[in-house]
């Protein structure tokens, strides 16, 4: 985008410059330019601050529901965004420690690693 700005401002100039020595009239390139360079950069402005906006709405939308991480991926990519989730293949294991809640409550919570209740015989 910024490349055709200054191809668009550069070409402008080019061309009243070419106006005045073949027609001998003159167009001010200043304002011109500085009319198209304002243009580009207010149109600029209020992309950013659209997607800004976005971003945010975004954020406060998901930030209560969903872990930060997700969030920032959401943000980054609202393409990614959509109803009914996605599917993937897992692996999952269900797995029942006996007195794990009564164990649990016992134990200073420094000592809460499953593998170390697990691998213990009681």
């Amino acid at each position: 985008a910024g490349l055709m700005l200054v191809w668009v401002v550069t070409a402008y100039v080019a061309g009243s410059w070419y106006a005045f020595r073949s027609a001998g009239l003159l167009l001010d390139p200043v304002v011109a330019s500085g009319s198209i360079i304002l243009a580009f950069t207010g149109a600029n402005l209020i992309s950013w601050r659209t997607a800004d906006r976005e971003r945010s709405r975004m954020r406060g939308a998901f930030g209560r529901y969903v872990s930060p991480a997700v969030v920032q991926r959401l943000s980054e990519n609202p393409s990614a965004l959509q109803l009914g989730g996605e599917t993937r293949e897992l692996t999952v294991v269900f797995a029942d420690v006996r007195n794990f809640t009564a164990r649990s409550e016992a134990m200073e919570p420094s000592r809460w690693c499953v593998s170390s209740i697990v691998c213990t015989r009681p």
